[in-house]
């Protein structure tokens, strides 16, 4: 009898014991890699290409086997120190360059084998700290300057870009996201908000202080992420800003992102992609590399930790989680993510990463495709007149393209058929029933390829 209960305790305790063990976090696996002939800081991706921001180059990169990448196609960008942030919209791409002064460029894409400059302005004053951030909407690019605040460039025609108005940032700006008629600024020690429905007289709105130095931004929906670097070496951390009413924004989560300190974040999914340079401390009797961030006011008591990649779950914004961090060999400084794959300017190469989703069951290794990255870029978005969803086929497929309402009710068939291998693309005004006008409001754009579904929100404005 005691030897029967013993046994019942024993596994008793046993259930209980696997019940209560922790859920398996998401992982991170390489999955290629390429040198770029400068120092990468910046990435954009765009179909079958990585569009890199290499400092003294514009870099050109074939992902079409993202296992393989290579060098298609580098671009002197002119000044010594060059290419920081850039941005790529159809056949063209906007570069932020750092010089003496800022200077921006633009550039033809058309041909991603084979670049060649557009056209170029001169704004000076600026050129510390570093700017990353370059946005356009419209025909107009939105610049981060450091010192000189935010420069608005009318763009309209690429080949001459032209200055339209400034706005000087109390901080110094590093990167911005725009949603609307609204630009949010990364300005180190605040995040800054200001309004450019008139872009000849762009208004403060609001702003809220940092725990530490603001780098990099994302909007999405009603929430403003934004990453602060580390102090100490280990207290770089992602905050959460809801923006619902953007004149009084507040944090209101904050998450430590595992040492590094964060420089850049890409929001894709239910997922917050972190980039996180190495900390750096002087007590290491090293010269940093260009571009140190380490603040003037950080301790030099800790020894150097370790940048990469940082996975942030932010399916509940006021409850975010790190689920996954991965340790790239290089100074992690830009991050672009399409659907699982994850892209990093890592100093001295493009690192290609894949996030292994926890419940998401993984096929044996194989070879990947640029059918891993087969949704769905789509822009603009927000969009007025029409949007463009591309997306590309590694083989024949049957495929369908729809759209739905915020409810789940199909609005329109955009495709439905098999298409060959390749890159298609789809134009939408907005029309979704016979009466043939277009409709603002928020929608969900779904492609599936044979089993695998993917979805995308776009938001139709007036």
């Amino acid at each position: 009898m005691k030897i029967r209960l013993g046994f019942i305790i024993f596994f008793c305790i046993l259930a209980v014991s696997l019940t209560a063990q922790p859920a398996r976090s998401d992982s991170i696996v390489r999955v290629g890699a390429c040198a770029t002939p400068g120092i990468t800081w910046g990435v954009c991706v765009q179909d079958s290409f990585a569009y890199v921001a290499d400092r003294g180059y514009v870099t050109t990169v074939n992902i079409s086997d993202p296992t393989n990448p290579w060098v298609a196609c580098s671009l002197n960008s002119g000044p010594p120190i060059g290419a920081l942030g850039i941005y790529v919209q159809d056949t063209v791409a906007y570069c932020n360059l750092t010089a003496l002064g800022t200077i921006f460029i633009t550039i033809s894409v058309a041909k991603p084998d084979s670049l060649y400059l557009l056209g170029w302005c001169y704004l000076s004053g600026g050129g510390v700290n570093d700017p990353t951030g370059v946005i356009l909407k419209d025909t107009v690019v939105y610049l981060a300057t450091s010192t000189r605040g935010v420069m608005q460039i009318n763009v309209a025609d690429p080949s001459s870009p032209d200055t339209i108005q400034a706005y000087d940032t109390p901080g110094y700006s590093i990167d911005l996201a725009v949603k609307d008629t609204l630009v949010y600024i990364a300005d180190v020690d605040s995040l800054q908000i200001i309004n450019v429905a008139n872009p000849m007289n762009p208004l403060y709105v609001s702003s809220v202080s940092m725990p530490s130095s603001c780098r990099g931004i994302y909007v999405v929906d009603t929430f403003a992420y934004a990453t602060c670097v580390s102090n100490f070496g280990n207290d770089g951390s992602l905050q959460i800003v809801k923006v619902s009413d953007p004149a009084s924004p507040q944090i209101v989560a904050s998450v430590n992102t595992l040492n590094g300190n964060p420089l850049d974040v890409w929001i894709s999914g239910d997922y917050a992609y972190v980039a996180a340079a190495d900390y750096w401390s002087i007590q290491k009797g090293k010269e940093r590399h260009v571009g140190g961030i380490r603040p003037e006011s950080a301790s030099s008591e800790r020894a150097d930790v370790e940048g990469g990649l940082r996975i942030v779950n932010i399916s509940d914004p006021l409850n975010p989680t790190v689920v996954a961090s991965y340790d790239t060999p290089g100074d992690p400084r830009g991050v672009f993510a399409v659907d699982t794959l994850v892209f990093i300017a890592d100093y001295d190469s493009l690192q290609i990463l894949k996030h292994i989703v926890v419940g998401v069951k993984e096929k044996e290794m194989r070879k990947i495709g640029i059918g891993d990255l087969s949704l769905l870029q789509i822009y603009p978005n927000p969009f007025n007149a029409v949007t463009s969803i591309h997306y590309q086929l590694t083989r024949a497929e049957h495929i369908t393209l729809k759209i739905y309402d915020v409810s789940g009710s199909l609005m329109k068939t955009l495709v439905n058929g098999v298409q060959k291998p390749g890159l298609h693309k789809f134009q939408w005004d907005g029309n979704v029933d016979s009466s043939g006008v277009p409709k603002s409001g928020f929608y969900f754009c779904q492609l599936t390829v044979g089993s695998k579904k993917i979805n995308q929100k776009i938001v139709k404005i007036e």
